[in-house]
């Protein structure tokens, strides 16, 4: 996905697989043999017909040659590059997200998008957040369960 989305064709190639196939030694003997010898027509010998994506490349490979990667990869088609980029965005969206939670936690920080749903017969929409409206905002978005909420020492609510 990245390596196709980059233009890295050569590197990409090594890299397409079905994962929802499970793995069978011929076709574990095809990758490697493609991976270390880069033998685009000693893989095909080996590669499952299953393995119809794989098996369109290394046919391009090996008609185009490896200087001809990128008319290899277009024997795929536009749906399967297509698919392949829109994963790879989804794999960057989901590692930032992921990144983003832990360090912020759920709570919204300047630059987040929020919809702002209206009312009566106002307009969804969506707006860039500018700051926190909370004048004291929680900094540990992911609180220690022991620390006591009340930082006063004296238990006594009348006491100042």
């Amino acid at each position: 996905g990245a390596d196709v989305a980059a233009y890295a064709y050569e590197k990409g190639a090594g890299c397409a697989r079905d994962e929802n196939v499970s793995s069978s030694s011929k076709e574990d003997f095809a990758r490697a043999l493609w991976l270390v010898k880069r033998d685009a027509k000693g893989a095909l010998r080996f590669l499952p017909q299953r393995c119809l994506k794989e098996r369109l490349l290394l046919k391009g490979i090996q008609r185009h040659g490896l200087k001809g990667i990128e008319d290899a990869f277009a024997a795929l088609g536009r749906d399967a590059l297509t698919m392949y980029l829109h994963a790879y965005q989804s794999l960057v969206f989901n590692r930032a997200a992921t990144l983003r939670y832990k360090l912020h936690g759920a709570a919204a920080v300047p630059g987040d998008l929020l919809i702002c749903e209206g009312a009566g017969n106002a307009k969804t929409r969506v707006e860039v957040f500018a700051g926190d409206p909370d004048p004291n905002p929680n900094p540990n978005p992911n609180p220690d369960p022991n620390r006591n909420p009340n930082p006063n020492p004296n238990p006594d609510p009348n006491h100042n």
